[in-house]
């Protein structure tokens, strides 16, 4: 198999990404929350 690495990165708006399906959906408080904790501890902020 083949890999060709010359493939066209096409810019996009934060617009565009945040209105993927993905992201296009209520959040609970919870889930906002535990984004927020996992974050926090990845940054190191406390």
């Amino acid at each position: 198999m083949e890999i060709v690495s010359d493939a066209i990165i096409e810019p996009v708006t934060m617009t565009e990404v945040l209105s993927l399906a993905s992201w296009d959906r209520p959040r609970s408080s919870e889930e906002l929350k535990g984004f927020i904790s996992q974050r926090e501890s990845v940054l190191g902020i406390q």
